[in-house]
């Protein structure tokens, strides 16, 4: 769940397919969501399965969207700029000042309340950070880690604070952050349709490695 948007992925080993486990799991899921009161419920299908692409087809779903999930290393990015953006963690202290930039660059909503903010603080393999330069809070980016991967999420600058290059300087900040820190592979997912920030991380020497198909499931 994100907020009162929630995802649907599922697998089911190929030794166990057409005994209508997944329809059993779907329904499960589409009443749990339910249950926590979703306004929107998507499956991710990833676009390069067969399997899946039937299944979206058999079942008959609306198509809502896509990303493109994207992944680099230390060895493929590019060389990237000098930043003015300070990066502070964020705390309990100011987790009000991450939903604001939060409602400002992405709309608010459930997900990015205080409250879903503070809950979400509490994991250990996830942190945001606020982007300031000078002293002003110019937006926002969040991580999560796992091993020596590094998944960016989050990524924004704030509508006035647009078309100045903190976008990039953000990113070069973060990633430069998380290199010392001994991390060296770094993924984002980001819509299709978001050519602007397609480009930006294209440039910084991220490379598509798969395509992740929305649909729309009836609630």
């Amino acid at each position: 769940g994100f907020g009162d948007q929630f995802e649907i992925t599922a697998i089911v080993h190929p030794n166990y397919r057409r005994q209508g486990i997944f329809k059993q799991l779907f329904a499960a899921a589409k009443e749990e969501a339910i249950h926590r009161n979703a306004a929107r419920l998507l499956l991710v299908n990833y676009r390069n399965s067969v399997s899946g692409n039937a299944l979206v087809a058999a079942l008959g779903l609306p198509y809502y969207n896509s990303e493109y999930h994207m992944e680099t290393d230390r060895t493929m990015l590019s060389a990237l700029p000098a930043s003015q953006i300070n990066l502070l963690d964020v705390t309990a202290a100011n987790v009000a000042d991450l939903s604001q930039s939060l409602a400002a660059t992405f709309g608010a909503g459930r997900w990015n309340s205080e409250a879903e903010l503070l809950a979400d603080l509490v994991r250990e393999d996830g942190k945001y950070f606020l982007a300031t330069v000078d002293g002003t809070l110019i937006g926002q980016i969040g991580v999560v880690t796992d091993d020596n991967e590094v998944y960016v999420r989050a990524v924004g600058i704030v509508p006035q604070w647009r078309g100045r290059g903190y976008g990039r300087q953000l990113l070069s900040a973060l990633v430069q952050k998380m290199l010392a820190e001994g991390f060296s592979r770094f993924a984002l997912d980001v819509e299709t349709a978001n050519r602007n920030a397609l480009s930006l991380y294209q440039s910084c020497g991220f490379q598509e490695s798969n395509v992740y198909d929305y649909y729309i499931v009836p609630l």
